[in-house]
């Protein structure tokens, strides 16, 4: 998968009320906005939004030293989260 990436970063520690140790790391993003129309509803949208895609944070070190902002393929896996499935970036395809 292509992505236009703006960004990496990673946070890492202990929660200060539950003393729970947290690793989570994302990437920045951005994604072409397109204008869409259903019977019941219309999107009007033009240009890019950003978003956040999770990263696996023991991949981090491969998009330090990136330049940015660019264009990479990623790859990608699916992950159980609270929600149900959540795709998550594994690494740089080389």
């Amino acid at each position: 998968m292509k992505l236009y990436i703006l960004g990496a970063s990673r946070r890492y520690g202990k929660g200060k009320s539950s003393g729970e140790n947290y690793d989570m790391a994302f990437i920045n993003t951005i994604t072409g906005l397109r204008s869409s129309s259903r019977p019941d509803n219309t999107f009007q949208a033009a240009g890019f939004r950003q978003m956040e895609v999770q990263l696996d944070p023991t991949c981090i070190n491969e998009f330090l030293g990136l330049n940015y902002p660019a264009e990479y393929e990623v790859l990608t896996d699916s992950r159980p989260s609270q929600n149900g499935l959540v795709t998550v970036i594994t690494g740089l395809k080389k």
